[in-house]
C-alpha cells in the first residue's frame, strides 16, 4: 500500500491491514454501549458538556453557516458517523441526504436515531455514481483513511456542485513532526495524517477556498465549557472500552486517557455550571467571527471546492434559528445518555445483516 501526495507517510498507513482495522474498531464504537444505553460518539441527545462535543458544536456552526450561502437540494456525508450532522442538514436546508461511514454500526445508528439512508464503504471506493449529490461533505475524516488524496478524488467524481472539507491543519513541518513524535500507533482512531495547505491545495481543484475552524485564542475558553460530570459513568465505561479495544496502546497513553477522564468527571465549580447553551452559542459566535478574520491562525481547516469551476449559486435568506437548533432543539427523545438497569437490546437484523455486509468495490 502507498499513500500518494504524502511526503512523509505515518509508517501505520502503509500496513495493508490499516483500513479493515479502521473498520473494525469504529464498527466496535458505533455499538458501544454504557449501562444499556449508547454512548454517542456525537451529542445527538441534546446539550453536552463533554469536550469533544464541544468540539462539534464549534465545528458544526461553521459547517452549517457555510452551507447556508450555498444552494443546493442534496448532500453526502462521508464519514457520517451515527447521521448527527445529516439530521441538521436535512432539517434546517430541506435536502436530501445520503451517508456513507467505514463502519456498518455507524450507518445503522443513523437509520436508529434519525430514520436516515446510508452505506457501508470505503471513502476511497465511494459504491456511487458520477456527480451524484450537489454537495459532498467530509468532515474529521481524512485524517483517519489510509489515502487521504484517494478519497478526496472520489469526492470530487461524485459530487455535482462542491465538496466542503474539515480536517486538522499543520502550519508547518514542524507541527507534523511534533504530532507524529507523540501519536501512540496503538491507538487505531487516532489522527495519522496531519496537512499543510500546500498539501491540500495541491490535491483540490483550482478556486478552492481555504477558511478555517477553531481559532487558537479561544482553545482555552472552549475548554472552560468542558465537564463530563453528567456523564461520568459513561465516560468511564469508554476508558474501558478503549483499553479493550486497543490492546497495543502504551502504557503512557492508557494514562493520558485515565487522567483526562477523571479530570472532566469531576465535580465541576459552580461557575463551570452557569456555562450552559447561552454562553456557548456566544462563544461560537466570536470564535466564527476570529476565524473569519484569521483563518492562518485555526487549528482546521475548512474548505469549498466548486466541480468543475462552476460558480456556486449563492442563497440569499440565512436560516432562521440556526444557532437554537444546534444547542437546544437537535436531540434525539426519549433515548437517554445513560440508563441504569435499562436491558442491552438484542441486535435487529439489519443490524446483524450490516455486521455480515463485505467490504465494498
Amino acid at each position: 500500500m502507498t499513500a500518494p501526495g504524502l511526503p512523509h507517510p505515518h509508517p501505520a498507513v502503509l500496513d495493508d491491514s490499516f483500513t479493515q482495522r479502521n473498520r473494525e474498531w469504529f464498527t466496535q464504537r458505533y455499538d458501544f454501549a454504557s449501562q444499556g444505553i449508547y454512548f454517542p460518539h456525537q451529542p445527538v441527545y441534546g446539550f453536552s458538556r463533554w469536550d469533544e462535543h464541544i468540539q462539534d458544536y464549534f465545528r458544526s456552526y461553521h459547517l452549517l453557516r457555510l452551507l447556508e450561502e450555498i444552494e443546493f437540494d442534496s448532500l453526502l456525508d462521508v464519514g457520517c458517523a451515527e447521521g448527527y450532522f445529516m439530521n441538521m442538514v436535512r432539517t434546517l436546508f430541506g435536502a436530501r441526504t445520503f451517508g456513507v461511514d467505514i463502519a456498518p454500526t455507524g450507518v445503522e445508528r443513523a437509520r436508529q436515531l434519525y430514520g436516515l439512508d446510508g452505506i457501508a464503504a470505503d471513502a476511497g471506493r465511494l459504491p456511487l455514481p458520477d456527480k451524484s449529490y450537489d454537495v459532498v461533505l467530509c468532515s474529521e475524516t481524512l485524517e483517519h483513511v489510509a489515502n487521504p488524496k484517494a478519497v478526496i478524488d472520489e469526492l470530487l467524481r461524485v459530487a455535482r456542485h462542491a465538496v466542503v472539507l474539515s480536517t486538522p491543519a499543520a502550519r508547518s513541518q514542524a507541527d507534523i513532526d511534533a504530532h507524529f513524535a507523540h501519536l501512540d500507533p496503538g491507538y487505531t482512531c487516532g489522527h495519522f495524517h496531519f496537512f499543510t495547505e500546500p498539501q491540500m491545495r495541491a490535491w483540490l481543484p483550482p478556486g478552492s477556498q481555504f477558511m478555517g475552524i477553531g481559532h487558537i485564542r479561544m482553545r482555552p475558553l472552549m475548554d472552560r465549557f468542558s465537564t463530563g460530570y453528567d456523564q461520568a459513568a459513561a465516560l468511564r465505561d469508554l476508558l474501558k472500552f478503549l483499553d479493550s479495544s486497543c490492546p497495543t496502546l502504551a502504557h503512557d497513553t492508557r494514562r493520558d486517557f485515565a487522567r483526562h477522564v477523571e479530570g472532566i468527571t469531576a465535580t465541576p465549580p459552580w461557575w463551570q455550571a452557569l456555562l450552559g447553551p447561552r454562553a456557548l452559542g456566544a462563544a461560537i459566535r466570536l470564535e466564527h467571527w476570529l476565524a473569519q478574520r484569521q483563518p492562518e491562525r485555526t487549528q482546521a481547516f475548512l474548505t469549498l471546492s466548486p466541480c468543475d469551476n462552476a460558480p456556486l449559486r449563492r442563497r440569499r435568506k440565512p436560516v432562521p434559528n440556526l444557532m437554537r437548533y444546534l444547542l437546544r432543539d437537535n436531540r434525539v427523545d426519549p433515548l437517554r445518555l445513560a440508563g441504569v438497569g435499562a436491558p442491552q437490546p438484542a441486535p435487529t437484523a439489519r443490524a446483524q445483516a450490516l455486521h455480515a455486509q463485505p467490504e465494498a468495490a
